[in-house]
């Protein structure tokens, strides 16, 4: 496998269903555009780790296309986010880990790009970090095939002892925008600092 091989695989996997919004010719341009960087930063970030590998099977995405939140409704994504923050705010006073429940709860926010913050203030949790206005514009769920091809083709790749488990409910996060760390630190909650700026591995 070179890095040619995987800049062209994610390029293909990502034509077939491109993110919300992406114009399957937009996307074209960007790949043609950037793909001399693209194979080069592969290139140096991988090194000889490419030679002899060969790209694994397609992944299967466990989950209906409904249920994934990339195709939620508007209404459907903000009464998410809401039960999210509801539910980390619960978490970090308790100073407790989350239950399987609150777990699916967690995992179901997608930020709050496209959305409404204005109509949906009156229901966040009192003393909560709100989501900042620029997120209206850039906070969108990464799909969650988009996901998956990057684990997949990045994953195999890391030297031995040192793969990352990319299931949500054994991830941890890191972010400077207070209320994207705010579900990130849900699942552990001795990493969230009282000041709820955030968290940091432990």
């Amino acid at each position: 496998m070179t890095a040619e091989e995987v800049v062209d695989f994610i390029g293909a996997r990502l034509r077939q269903r491109p993110p919300a919004g992406v114009s399957v010719a937009y996307l074209d341009g960007f790949m043609r555009r950037h793909r001399a960087a693209l194979v080069q930063l592969f290139r140096e970030q991988l090194g000889d780790r490419l030679a002899g590998r060969a790209l694994p099977p397609p992944p299967v995405v466990q989950a209906v296309e409904g249920e994934l939140p990339e195709h939620w409704t508007a209404a459907r994504r903000t009464h998410a986010n809401i039960a999210a923050m509801v539910v980390a705010a619960r978490l970090e006073d308790e100073r407790r880990a989350p239950t399987a429940e609150e777990r699916r709860t967690l995992a179901a926010y997608s930020g709050w790009g496209g959305l409404t913050i204005e109509g949906a203030a009156h229901r966040f949790p009192q003393d909560f970090p709100v989501p900042e206005p620029r997120g209206l514009i850039h906070e969108f769920y990464t799909p969650a095939a988009v996901c998956a091809e990057v684990a997949r083709v990045v994953e195999p790749l890391l030297p031995a002892g040192r793969s990352t488990p990319w299931s949500p409910a054994r991830a941890s996060g890191a972010s400077s925008a207070p209320l994207r760390a705010s579900p990130a630190c849900a699942g552990r909650p001795s990493s969230i600092p009282s000041s709820r700026r955030g968290c940091s591995p432990r």
